[in-house]
């Protein structure tokens, strides 16, 4: 799930609602990006972001002071690693449900609603105020996470899956995990998609990325990676919550033995140009 970090402005934590300055610089930040030839937008992608909801939470944060451009683009290369995915599994029917799992305040999910209007959406977080504000703003329904993904339950059956920046943060028993909850709540076709560190994140930590880590978690981090292909090490202070790195023949083996479901692709550093994408499909 995303990083449960409240920023504080004058004493107090901002996490009652949308914050009017986020939100005028992303609708800013919109509008730059619309106006300018060179950008690299298709004209479908130009449309979508007329449309676009820009309201942001007070507490996302995900978003960061100066950066809403950035926040954009992150947006936007979610959405075509989720195109990309669908053209590649060949399914032809409409996308009527759609699971964000690890929905945070809705970086991606605001892509989603305004790329599939008709979509049920659902959002699934452990921080409440990111469920509200997802429920309000984009209209989903909203599914309140448990820490024990094996004890999640997800009443639904959806058409397609994102689960962006979850492995992120698992060792790979509650990767596992994580993956057989979605095979299972997929619909015949449905496309599940999750992303991961991989090699780009290496090179980052050989340039002196620490992703918040100390030295003993990130030696951890690399040595697991170096010797099974999952990495994993927990947060200085927390327990079940870190940063994994994963190559793709281990997550792949996972999916396979958690689901019945077919790779559809793998995009490297795909997202953001940082994290890969991998995509299944429901046999």
């Amino acid at each position: 799930m995303e990083a449960k970090r409240y920023e504080v402005e004058d004493g107090r934590r901002r996490d009652e609602g949308p914050d009017p300055a986020r939100t005028a610089a992303l609708g800013s930040a919109r509008e730059e990006l619309l106006a300018e030839p060179s950008a690299d937008l298709t004209p479908a992608e130009r449309r979508l972001l007329e449309d676009l909801e820009v309201a942001v939470h007070g507490a996302d944060g995900m978003y960061q002071e100066g950066a809403a451009r950035h926040y954009l683009s992150v947006g936007i290369s979610a959405l075509r690693a989720v195109e990309v995915a669908l053209e590649r599994s060949g399914r032809s029917a409409p996308i009527r449900s759609i699971l964000d799992l690890g929905s945070g305040f809705g970086r991606a999910l605001r892509f989603f609603a305004a790329r599939f209007p008709g979509a049920e959406l659902t959002a699934v977080e452990v921080l409440p105020a990111a469920l509200t504000f997802c429920e309000q703003t984009f209209g989903a329904r909203t599914i309140f996470s448990s820490s024990d993904l094996a004890e999640l339950e997800l009443p639904g059956r959806y058409d397609l899956a994102w689960c962006g920046s979850v492995v992120t943060h698992l060792d790979a028993e509650p990767s596992s995990e994580l993956l057989a909850v979605v095979a299972g709540v997929l619909r015949p076709e449905g496309v599940g998609i999750f992303t991961t560190h991989g090699a780009r994140s290496v090179e980052l930590i050989d340039r002196g990325m620490t992703y918040g880590l100390d030295e003993a978690g990130l030696s951890r981090l690399l040595a697991g990676y170096r010797a099974s292909g999952y990495g994993y090490a927990d947060y200085p202070g927390q327990d079940g919550y870190g940063i994994s790195l994963v190559d793709r023949h281990r997550m792949e083996r996972l999916a396979a033995a958690s689901g019945h479901w077919l790779p559809i692709c793998f995009l490297a550093r795909a997202w953001d140009d940082h994290q890969d994408v991998y995509a299944f499909a429901r046999a």
